[in-house]
């Protein structure tokens, strides 16, 4: 379990901080993005 806490907290900012993981929050936007391009 101790393990397991340190693991999901980074992993909410790391979201937040990396522009590249919004398919996560916003899987429409990046598909729609995606086929766009």
């Amino acid at each position: 379990m101790a393990t397991l806490r340190p693991l999901v907290k980074p992993k909410m900012p790391f979201w937040r901080e990396q522009p590249s993981w919004p398919p996560v929050t916003n899987p429409n936007a990046r598909l729609h993005s995606e086929e766009n391009e």
